[in-house]
């Protein structure tokens, strides 16, 4: 009974630690499409991207990201909590450059300035790094409101998380009951008798 014990304990533990000392995640979910239309606040749910509890990206009427979570508006860093770097997670991420949102698109940026992107005719390719989380995730930038008069709108399309494979989560779901299985065999009185 001690050596099931030992073995389910193992076993999870070593599930566990897999997950601790795995490469960053790389959200290669289904993809979301995100769309703040012109002119609107910020304070309604359908004007915020929830991205993670931690990360919820908005804009006000002007000027770029921020983070609604831990931001109340715009800052030169701004989105908190994120990086960002032109390209896609096809591409080896070590090889990226990742700044702040700013850094990217300002003037003498690698844009060099988001309001003179021609949205009618193309996107931009965007690697955001939710550095508490150590994720990485795909977004693909198809509008952005240029100025007062266009309001702060702006559109994209991102990844989201995958879904665990089935066979992965019955591994850790079934490791965990042969713990608890074995600690409740285990911990039996010595005068209990199993019928």
């Amino acid at each position: 009974m001690t050596s099931l014990l030992r073995t389910g304990t193992f076993v999870l533990i070593a599930a566990v630690a897999s997950l601790a000392d795995a490469a960053p995640v790389i959200w290669t979910g289904p993809t979301i499409d995100f769309v703040k239309a012109p002119h609107v606040g910020v304070a309604l749910p359908e004007d915020r991207d929830v991205v993670t509890p931690g990360v919820i990206l908005t804009r006000d009427e002007t000027q770029g990201f921020y983070n609604a979570a831990s931001e109340l508006s715009y800052q030169s860093t701004s989105p908190a909590g994120t990086l960002w770097a032109l390209g896609t997670t096809s591409q080896d991420i070590a090889t990226l450059s990742f700044g702040t949102f700013t850094s990217l698109i300002n003037p003498g940026g690698p844009i060099s300035g988001i309001g003179s992107f021609d949205f009618s005719t193309g996107s931009l390719d965007f690697v955001v790094h939710l550095t508490n989380e150590d994720v990485y995730l795909d977004l693909r930038l198809t509008g952005w409101g240029q100025g007062r008069d266009a309001g702060g709108g702006f559109a994209y399309t991102r990844s989201t998380a995958a879904v665990p494979e089935p066979s992965t989560l019955a591994m850790l779901v079934g490791a965990m009951g042969v713990c608890v299985s074995a600690r409740r065999i285990g911990t039996r009185p010595a005068t209990d008798k199993v019928t």
